[in-house]
């Protein structure tokens, strides 16, 4: 989930829900609650294969793989079938507006030590526990009613997912058919 993660924290600084000295954090060894990005849209975009060529390219037994003769068919391919999939994907599900309205409830931390960026200046953590029920009880709280007010925007868009079912249905009868064609060139 580093990807994901990643996304998570740059999106949680941007918006100013958590310093940004905390993206650093991020990369160490401690253990954090940090945001996890949905996986929709999610995407290897381009393969190196630099070290490969080099090592293996012109040694007598491989070829060099070259992707730019076929550029052009793979960002016609990205656009038409996977954005198109992603983009249909999010506008059925939400997936990403219903997790932005959750992200202001990470804490970002772990342990029983609330972080000053957490306190408000008259708050001052109870003996023991610092506050980390009370803070958590909360944050939960706050994520079960987005959630449920997320869900309530969801629900509210299934006529337009209807709406977009057809078509849903014709990118994937065009990706299987592509898929065929594929198979039937490499036999």
């Amino acid at each position: 989930h580093q990807i994901r993660k990643t996304v998570g924290m740059t999106i949680a600084v941007l918006r100013n829900i958590t310093p940004e000295g905390y993206f650093e954090r991020s990369w160490t060894e401690e253990r954090l609650d940090l945001p996890l990005a949905p996986g929709l849209g999610l995407v290897l975009g381009e393969v190196r294969v630099d070290r490969y060529n080099i090592k293996f390219g012109d040694n007598g037994f491989h070829k060099p793989i070259v992707w730019e003769p076929y550029e052009e068919k793979v960002n016609e391919f990205k656009k038409r079938v996977i954005y198109s999939n992603i983009f249909a994907k999010e506008k059925r599900e939400s997936s990403m507006f219903i997790w932005l309205q959750t992200l202001k409830n990470h804490t970002f931390y772990t342990g029983n030590v609330i972080p000053t960026i957490l306190q408000t200046p008259s708050e001052k953590p109870a003996e023991g526990d610092n506050g980390v029920v009370e803070k958590v009880t909360e944050a939960v709280s706050n994520v079960e009613k987005e959630v449920t007010e997320g869900v309530s925007v969801v629900e509210k868009g299934v006529s337009d997912v209807e709406k977009t079912g057809e078509e849903d249905k014709k990118v994937t009868e065009k990706v299987d058919s592509i898929d065929n064609a594929a198979s039937l060139d490499s036999t």
